[in-house]
Protein backbone atom coordinates (compact mmCIF):
# COMPACT_ATOMS: atom_id res chain seq x y z
CA UNK A 1 0.00 0.00 0.00
CA UNK A 2 2.68 2.58 0.82
CA UNK A 3 4.27 2.05 -2.61
CA UNK A 4 1.17 3.02 -4.61
CA UNK A 5 1.79 5.88 -7.02
CA UNK A 6 -1.58 7.59 -7.26
CA UNK A 7 -0.82 9.92 -10.17
CA UNK A 8 -1.25 7.23 -12.89
CA UNK A 9 -4.45 6.14 -11.14
CA UNK A 10 -5.96 9.57 -11.78
CA UNK A 11 -4.65 9.55 -15.35
CA UNK A 12 -6.60 6.31 -15.91
CA UNK A 13 -9.71 8.39 -15.27
CA UNK A 14 -8.46 11.25 -17.51
CA UNK A 15 -7.68 13.50 -14.54
CA UNK A 16 -4.23 14.98 -14.96
CA UNK A 17 -2.10 16.63 -12.34
CA UNK A 18 0.37 15.69 -9.64
CA UNK A 19 -0.85 13.77 -6.63
CA UNK A 20 -1.74 14.95 -3.97
CA UNK A 21 -2.11 18.46 -5.44
CA UNK A 22 -4.79 17.18 -7.84
CA UNK A 23 -7.11 16.77 -4.85
CA UNK A 24 -7.08 20.56 -4.40
CA UNK A 25 -7.12 21.45 -8.11
CA UNK A 26 -9.66 24.24 -8.79
CA UNK A 27 -10.97 22.47 -11.92
CA UNK A 28 -10.87 18.73 -11.14
CA UNK A 29 -10.26 18.70 -7.37
CA UNK A 30 -13.81 17.79 -6.35
CA UNK A 31 -13.97 14.94 -8.87
CA UNK A 32 -10.50 13.75 -7.85
CA UNK A 33 -11.48 13.73 -4.17
CA UNK A 34 -14.61 11.67 -4.87
CA UNK A 35 -12.66 9.26 -7.04
CA UNK A 36 -9.95 8.92 -4.39
CA UNK A 37 -12.55 8.25 -1.68
CA UNK A 38 -14.15 5.59 -3.88
CA UNK A 39 -10.71 4.05 -4.43
CA UNK A 40 -10.08 3.91 -0.69
CA UNK A 41 -13.39 2.11 -0.18
CA UNK A 42 -12.59 -0.34 -2.98
CA UNK A 43 -9.14 -0.95 -1.47
CA UNK A 44 -10.77 -1.91 1.82
CA UNK A 45 -13.04 -4.36 0.00
CA UNK A 46 -10.13 -5.81 -2.01
CA UNK A 47 -8.00 -6.34 1.09
CA UNK A 48 -10.78 -7.61 3.34
CA UNK A 49 -12.02 -10.04 0.70
CA UNK A 50 -8.55 -10.99 -0.54
CA UNK A 51 -9.89 -10.48 -4.05
CA UNK A 52 -6.53 -10.39 -5.80
CA UNK A 53 -3.17 -11.97 -5.20
CA UNK A 54 0.27 -10.56 -5.88
CA UNK A 55 3.20 -12.63 -7.13
CA UNK A 56 6.84 -11.73 -7.70
CA UNK A 57 9.91 -13.55 -8.90
CA UNK A 58 13.46 -12.24 -8.56
CA UNK A 59 16.67 -13.52 -10.12
CA UNK A 60 20.34 -12.52 -10.40
CA UNK A 61 22.75 -13.86 -13.00
CA UNK A 62 26.39 -13.35 -13.94
CA UNK A 63 26.42 -11.26 -17.10
CA UNK A 64 28.67 -9.60 -19.66
CA UNK A 65 27.86 -7.26 -22.50
CA UNK A 66 28.97 -7.70 -26.08
CA UNK A 67 27.99 -4.70 -28.17
CA UNK A 68 24.28 -4.14 -27.69
CA UNK A 69 23.69 -7.63 -26.29
CA UNK A 70 23.79 -8.89 -22.71
CA UNK A 71 24.96 -12.48 -22.22
CA UNK A 72 23.64 -14.22 -19.09
CA UNK A 73 25.41 -17.20 -17.55
CA UNK A 74 24.56 -19.92 -15.02
CA UNK A 75 28.02 -19.86 -13.43
CA UNK A 76 30.39 -17.26 -11.97
CA UNK A 77 33.11 -18.08 -14.53
CA UNK A 78 30.70 -17.14 -17.36
CA UNK A 79 31.40 -20.43 -19.10
CA UNK A 80 27.83 -21.78 -19.15
CA UNK A 81 25.63 -19.51 -21.25
CA UNK A 82 21.96 -19.24 -20.37
CA UNK A 83 20.74 -16.75 -22.93
CA UNK A 84 21.55 -13.68 -24.98
CA UNK A 85 19.36 -10.65 -24.37
CA UNK A 86 19.34 -8.51 -27.50
CA UNK A 87 18.86 -4.81 -26.81
CA UNK A 88 18.11 -1.80 -28.94
CA UNK A 89 19.71 1.56 -28.60
CA UNK A 90 17.55 4.59 -27.96
CA UNK A 91 16.03 5.67 -31.23
CA UNK A 92 15.61 9.41 -30.62
CA UNK A 93 17.76 11.97 -32.36
CA UNK A 94 20.35 13.36 -29.94
CA UNK A 95 22.50 16.43 -30.17
CA UNK A 96 26.02 15.98 -31.45
CA UNK A 97 28.26 14.08 -29.04
CA UNK A 98 25.41 12.52 -27.05
CA UNK A 99 25.17 8.76 -27.50
CA UNK A 100 21.99 6.75 -27.83
CA UNK A 101 22.12 4.40 -24.84
CA UNK A 102 21.40 0.68 -24.63
CA UNK A 103 20.84 -1.38 -21.48
CA UNK A 104 24.00 -3.25 -22.48
CA UNK A 105 25.99 -0.06 -21.80
CA UNK A 106 25.35 -0.59 -18.07
CA UNK A 107 26.80 -4.12 -17.94
CA UNK A 108 30.56 -4.74 -17.92
CA UNK A 109 31.82 -5.82 -21.35
CA UNK A 110 33.19 -9.34 -21.84
CA UNK A 111 36.71 -8.07 -22.55
CA UNK A 112 37.44 -6.32 -19.21
CA UNK A 113 38.49 -9.46 -17.33
CA UNK A 114 35.61 -9.77 -14.87
CA UNK A 115 31.91 -10.50 -14.98
CA UNK A 116 29.08 -8.26 -13.93
CA UNK A 117 25.63 -9.21 -12.73
CA UNK A 118 22.13 -8.49 -13.88
CA UNK A 119 19.03 -8.73 -11.77
CA UNK A 120 15.47 -9.01 -13.01
CA UNK A 121 12.09 -9.35 -11.49
CA UNK A 122 8.62 -10.01 -12.78
CA UNK A 123 5.49 -9.04 -10.89
CA UNK A 124 1.77 -9.38 -11.13
CA UNK A 125 -0.92 -8.21 -8.79
CA UNK A 126 -3.90 -9.10 -10.86
CA UNK A 127 -4.46 -12.75 -10.01
CA UNK A 128 -8.21 -12.81 -9.41
CA UNK A 129 -8.92 -9.29 -10.70
CA UNK A 130 -10.37 -10.32 -14.06
CA UNK A 131 -12.80 -12.77 -12.50
CA UNK A 132 -13.97 -10.24 -9.89
CA UNK A 133 -14.28 -7.48 -12.52
CA UNK A 134 -16.29 -9.79 -14.77
CA UNK A 135 -18.66 -10.49 -11.88
CA UNK A 136 -19.04 -6.74 -11.29
CA UNK A 137 -19.84 -6.19 -14.94
CA UNK A 138 -22.37 -9.00 -14.84
CA UNK A 139 -23.92 -7.18 -11.87
CA UNK A 140 -23.99 -3.99 -13.99
CA UNK A 141 -21.27 -2.33 -11.91
CA UNK A 142 -19.01 -1.10 -14.71
CA UNK A 143 -17.60 1.65 -12.50
CA UNK A 144 -16.55 -0.91 -9.88
CA UNK A 145 -15.00 -3.15 -12.54
CA UNK A 146 -12.94 -0.28 -13.94
CA UNK A 147 -11.97 0.82 -10.43
CA UNK A 148 -10.83 -2.71 -9.54
CA UNK A 149 -8.73 -2.99 -12.71
CA UNK A 150 -7.20 0.44 -12.14
CA UNK A 151 -6.27 -0.50 -8.58
CA UNK A 152 -4.88 -3.89 -9.65
CA UNK A 153 -2.64 -1.99 -12.08
CA UNK A 154 -1.47 0.24 -9.22
CA UNK A 155 -0.83 -2.83 -7.04
CA UNK A 156 1.40 -4.36 -9.73
CA UNK A 157 3.37 -1.14 -10.06
CA UNK A 158 3.62 -0.85 -6.26
CA UNK A 159 4.89 -4.42 -6.02
CA UNK A 160 7.54 -3.62 -8.63
CA UNK A 161 8.65 -0.65 -6.51
CA UNK A 162 8.74 -2.79 -3.36
CA UNK A 163 10.79 -5.48 -5.15
CA UNK A 164 13.16 -2.83 -6.49
CA UNK A 165 13.68 -1.54 -2.95
CA UNK A 166 14.24 -5.06 -1.65
CA UNK A 167 16.90 -5.95 -4.23
CA UNK A 168 18.72 -2.65 -3.70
Amino acid sequence: MPYIDWQPFFQTWDLHGPYPAILQDPVVGDTAQKLFADAQQMLKRILAGRWIKAHASIGFWPAQSQGDDIHLYSDEACSKPLMVWHNLRQQTAKKSGVANKSLADYVAPNDVGFSDYIGMFAVTAGDGADERAAQMQEDHDDYGAIMLKALADRFAEALAEAMHERVR
